[in-house]
């Protein structure tokens, strides 16, 4: 039995994990949700065999998270970051035409889903819990690096 652990205290994140997880085409998935001290805790125990293929689903799953609730704001910060000098409309005008090349290039995005998908991956292999903002900021270094040369 493998069980995990995603702390958050995002009401929209912790709903957005619940109904991907209950909608997964997986056997043996029980979910959770408790509020503990500092943090909403959304926990999913897997009793199945078949690690491999919970492994693929839990990291899609997450993956489709980190891109819906967090890429924008990354952006956003690498911009503010890297051209602090600029004007806030001239940053506003970086964030769009980073925005809409995201939404154009099919192989930007196999190539984000795959260092995300990776670094949930090897994560998940070896830990049983996750603080998912300080994952993001922390964790997924090749993912912000490849963003950060989107930006420039």
């Amino acid at each position: 039995m493998k069980s995990f652990c995603i702390k958050n205290n995002n009401k929209e994140i912790i709903n957005y994990l619940l109904d991907s997880f209950f909608n997964i085409d997986l056997d043996s998935v029980y979910i959770s949700h408790r509020s503990f001290c500092n943090y909403e805790n959304f926990i999913i125990h897997y009793t199945g065999n078949n690690m491999e293929e919970f492994y693929d689903c839990f990291c899609e799953v997450l993956c489709d998270c980190i891109i819906y609730f967090y890429e924008h704001a990354i952006i956003k910060r690498l911009i503010d970051f890297d051209y602090f000098y600029f004007s806030t409309l001239e940053k506003k005008y970086i964030l769009d035409i980073c925005i809409d090349i995201l939404e154009d290039e099919v192989d930007d995005y196999i190539s984000r889903i795959d260092l995300i998908k990776n670094a949930v991956y090897h994560y998940i292999k070896k830990e049983k819990s996750m603080i998912l903002d300080g994952f993001v900021l922390f964790r997924l270094y090749d993912y912000i690096k490849f963003m950060d040369s989107l930006v420039d």
